[in-house]
């Protein structure tokens, strides 16, 4: 069985050679990876628990979609503030 990330169609490899200088650029970048991800393993566990007929695969997958919707609205709201109070604090 492939891994979740074998499903992508490239997979991202950082370097600073990629980096374009602009700390809230680099952070917003990074931040989008994390729901980015979590829908790739969501998708592919809740394969998993069709195939293995897991009984609570569909209160499984209702918290996937509330975790996934609390990742959105987090990003929606990560406005320039935030992003540069991060900066600030050394977490770039």
């Amino acid at each position: 069985m492939s891994s979740p990330s074998e499903n992508l169609p490239w997979r991202p490899e950082w370097s600073d050679a990629l980096s374009v200088g602009i700390p809230e650029i680099e952070v917003k970048r990074r931040m989008r990876v994390i729901p980015d991800n979590a829908a790739v393993h969501f998708a592919h566990e809740e394969t998993l628990f069709k195939g293995w007929h897991y009984p609570q695969a569909e209160q499984h997958a209702q918290k996937h979609a509330r975790i996934t919707l609390a990742l959105h609205e987090i990003m929606g709201s990560f406005d320039r503030s935030v992003a540069y109070e991060w900066i600030d604090a050394g977490l770039n």
